[in-house]
């Protein structure tokens, strides 16, 4: 993919190379933006279910020791673990949720990617058309310039010609050439 691009930067003129250039490294670094985000994301995700997942061992570990003790504590606790699971299950949904966006961003990424690349190459195509038809132009041009210069220049020659004739025939007296 990326040597395509180059070799396309390769085979366009130089502005255009560079700005093709430039485009490349725009495409790069906004990929690997992407994929440090979406690390950084999956890793805050694990780092709260891994927290959450401590609470929970914790709370059952309370949970356990005062059962034997007192009822109504118990029936509290068990309020509270219902609690925190309703808790843990909404962070679940959050990081499946952010997993999710994350994951179509990256697809996203990659369609933009396949379809910058295709106009790229269209675009490529469309240039090497402009540049023969400009070619083409100014082939037409220089050979309109060439025969109005031949043409001009006949007509001169002919005019001079007669003009020649004409002061030939006034300095003769005898009207004879």
């Amino acid at each position: 993919m990326g040597s395509t691009i180059w070799m396309l930067a390769q085979a366009t003129p130089p502005e255009l190379g560079a700005q093709l250039e430039r485009i490349m490294w725009a495409q790069t670094v906004m990929a690997v933006v992407m994929v440090i985000t979406a690390l950084a994301v999956l890793v805050a995700a694990a780092a709260v279910l891994l927290l959450v997942r401590r609470a929970m061992d914790r709370v059952d570990e309370a949970k356990n020791q005062l059962i034997p003790h007192v009822t109504p504590v118990l029936n509290r606790a068990s309020t509270v673990a219902d609690d925190v699971g309703h808790i843990t299950a909404g962070f679940r949904d959050n990081a499946d949720d952010v997993q999710e966006a994350v994951q179509d961003l990256l697809d996203r990424s990659r369609g933009a990617v396949g379809s910058l690349e295709e106009r790229v190459r269209r675009f490529g195509l469309v240039l090497e058309v402009v540049q023969a038809q400009a070619e083409d132009l100014l082939m037409d041009a220089a050979a309109m310039a060439r025969g109005a210069q031949t043409a001009a220049q006949a007509l001169r020659q002919e005019k001079d010609a007669r003009l020649r004739t004409v002061r030939r025939r006034y300095n003769d007296p005898t009207g004879q050439d």
